[in-house]
């Protein structure tokens, strides 16, 4: 099977994206690292937070202590929604 390959979006909409039940817990020291690490370099395009839509909101799969670090510095970050084809690729 070939993947899909997502394209790179931005958003500031954080009341779009929500959490996957599966993720592990935020890490606060984690956030905070990130979030200075964002300040002094810049939200990343290379390390997008990955996600799925559903009902026009989106489900993060992948990056939520990037995505809250983004959110509590007030700034725009990168994300990709994977096609659902790649849902059993990603783990």
């Amino acid at each position: 099977m070939k993947t899909q390959t997502p394209s790179l979006e931005t958003s500031k909409n954080y009341n779009i994206f929500g959490y996957h039940p599966s993720q592990q817990p935020l890490s606060t020291s984690h956030v905070s690292r990130l979030a200075d690490s964002i300040k002094k370099n810049g939200f990343l395009p290379s390390k997008p937070v990955q996600v799925f839509s559903k009902n026009g909101k989106y489900t993060i799969i992948d990056g939520h202590h990037r995505f809250e670090a983004a959110k509590i510095l007030g700034i725009e970050f990168f994300f990709v929604e994977e096609p659902v084809g790649n849902a059993d690729l990603i783990g």
